[in-house]
């Protein structure tokens, strides 16, 4: 899963208030299971973390 994949997927997954890695592969077992296990995704999740706030933050902003 590229990184762009992964920034992706975790700010979906907040904005359709999925909390946990573990709930996200239990509700789209079909999905990730050929793109990413689990523990990949969370690597890939905490190098990307700055990256992801940024993101985050800029969108929230437009919100407000």
């Amino acid at each position: 899963m590229k990184d762009l994949e992964v920034v992706s997927l975790d700010l979906t997954a907040e904005y359709i208030g999925i909390g946990s890695e573990n709930h996200l592969f239990r509700q789209l077992p079909d999905f990730l299971s050929n793109k990413i296990k689990c523990s990949f995704y969370n690597r890939g999740k905490q190098k990307l973390s700055f990256k992801i706030n940024k993101i985050r933050f800029k969108y929230s902003a437009e919100f407000q």
